[in-house]
Parts: structure tokens; sequence; C-alpha cells
């Protein structure tokens, strides 16, 4: 995020495709005899400034399968996370009436491979999915340091009716699509260039 953030819609992201491939000619315990992997990361945003109003929006997917001689094709990596947060500038520049929703869940099912004699499912498309609604201040002394704090927050576990019967792994009744709970929020973010070439 520019220092110095423009007026209106500011938007990009960054897309990363990653390939692995690996062999045991000599093969010992412990090792696979071949493995490929293939990963995938989109991470979008966009954001808005008007006068003393902020508006930030950022979507992170990632997406991975990984084929190996002991376990054959998994998925090693899958994700959906969009979060929102407003904000309005307060008289010391510094401080923020905020408000904050984040949604995650994943793309494809998930399995359990431990159970027998085949692997069982144990997630899914909004099976479950997690949606965060919280009020509270923000403290931005920066473009890249930021801290957001809420007294009371409502978090909603969510399991559709497709995947109905996983509701019980995730303490939500059958006869419900969804469990409430309140609580507190506190979170931080930094992102600062220690290099041309580092950031963190």
């Amino acid at each position: 995020k520019d220092e110095k953030q423009k007026e209106g819609w500011t938007k990009g992201g960054v897309f990363n495709l990653n390939l692995s491939q690996g062999a045991s000619r000599n093969w010992a315990s412990g090792a696979e005899k071949a493995s490929f992997s293939i990963n995938a990361l989109a991470n979008t945003f966009a954001y808005y400034k008007k006068g003393k109003n902020s508006w930030d929006n950022v979507l992170n997917m990632q997406y991975g399968i990984v084929n190996a001689t002991s376990i054959g094709t998994r998925k090693n990596d899958d994700r959906i996370d969009l979060l929102t947060r407003y904000g309005y500038q307060l008289k010391n520049p510094k401080w923020y009436v905020s408000a904050l929703g984040n949604l995650r869940t994943q793309l494809t099912d998930g399995f359990d491979y431990s159970t027998t004699p085949s692997k069982t499912q144990n997630s899914g498309f909004f099976a479950p999915a997690n949606l965060l609604l919280s009020p509270g201040l923000l403290f931005k002394p920066n473009a890249t340091f930021d801290v957001f704090a809420s007294p009371v927050t409502a978090r909603w576990i969510i399991v559709n009716d497709a995947n109905a019967s996983l509701r019980p792994l995730y303490n939500i009744p059958l006869n419900k699509s969804s469990v409430n709970e309140i609580g507190a929020f506190l979170t931080a973010n930094l992102k600062k260039d220690l290099a041309k070439n580092i950031n963190l």
C-alpha cells in the first residue's frame, strides 16, 4: 500500500504458479520414489479512499495438488480468504472508527486419509465457512503497520446443506446450517520492504 494513497480506487494483485518434481534413484525408507506438485496462489486487492473514508478489500486464493508414490494424488493447499475493512478517520489522523468482515472457506472437498478401509470426507466448499463481523477501532500510524481491536465480535461457522452430514464435526446440530459465537477480536498487520527484493 502506498504511503500517500491516492483518492479513489487502487487495484492490483499477484499470481504465482509453482511446480516441483522429485525422484530417488537409490530409494531408502522415508523418501518418496517420485513426487510431483503444483501450487497456485492469487492475491488481489482493491483499496478505496475518499476524504476521511477508507475501504480495503483483499482476496487471497490458494490451491495445490501433490502426487507421490506412497500416497497417490492429494490436495495439499486449499483456501479462499476474503477480507474487507472500512475505516473513518478521527481528528487524530492515526485513529479510525472501523468495521471488519472476513470470510474463509475452501474450493474442494477435503478428506481424512487415516480412516479405513477408505478415505472419509471431512470438509468441502462452505463446509465449513467462517464468517466474522467485527466493529472496533483501528490504530494506523503509517501505511505499513496497523492494529485493529474490537470488544464485541460475532463469528458464524457455516456448513451448507450439500454437506449437512459434516455438521457434527464442527459442533453444528444436523438441523442447523450454522452456529454463532461472540467474543473479542484483535489483529495486527505489518508489511515492510527489508530490501529491494525482500518483503516481510
